[in-house]
């Protein structure tokens, strides 16, 4: 099985279905995903291809389209996660491909057990965070390593906005292993099937 960034060529269910974990995605993360991609993500405008062009998703929209759907998870509003993609796209790709990189081939092989027995160092993980439009930093996605200085990180783990509320950090390093073992595993979808 070829594990390189450039061998991702997925349809919008095969995204859909590695980023739900290798489990039929919900009539309502579909529509999300489709409203997101009106928003540029995971797309850019030179990325779009004309309408009626199946779009071929690689491995940086699969990234944007995973840290979409973690958004959704933590109740952020889709303008708030297009807005802090698309700041940040450029540094979330090289930060992504730098995370893809770094993983031995044969996690994304171990991809039934990835989700549900961490195999990695939660002080190696490469945790982000979306700030959305109430945070002190709105529409940016924060990195945070552990590793580098324990005491500033843990410090900043919880990252309170002017309401009170705290958006939890996605490990992104795992989920990275999670959604690319999925997808090498992904089932053929037919064109206007999810």
């Amino acid at each position: 099985m070829d594990v390189s960034r450039d061998s991702l060529k997925l349809s919008f269910g095969q995204v859909a279905w590695a980023i739900s974990r290798g489990r039929t995605p919900d009539a309502r993360t579909l529509d999300r995903l489709r409203y997101l991609r009106q928003l540029h993500v995971p797309f850019t405008e030179a990325e779009r291809k004309g309408s009626g062009n199946r779009m071929v998703y690689r491995f940086e929209h699969l990234v944007e389209c995973g840290l979409a759907y973690q958004g959704h998870l933590r109740r952020l509003k889709p303008l708030d996660i297009a807005m802090a993609i698309g700041s940040e796209r450029k540094r979330l790709r090289a930060l992504a491909r730098s995370i893809f990189d770094e993983i031995d081939p044969a996690e994304f092989r171990r991809v039934n057990d990835a989700w549900r027995k961490p195999t990695y160092d939660p002080m190696q993980e490469r945790y982000v965070r979306f700030h959305d439009r109430d945070s002190q930093h709105p529409w940016t996605i924060e990195e945070l390593t552990i590793a580098k200085d324990p005491e500033r990180e843990l410090r900043t783990i919880f990252d309170v906005t002017r309401d009170d509320s705290v958006t939890d950090l996605i490990p992104l390093k795992n989920s990275i292993v999670s959604w690319v073992g999925w997808a090498l595993v992904a089932p053929e979808t037919r064109p206007g099937r999810p």
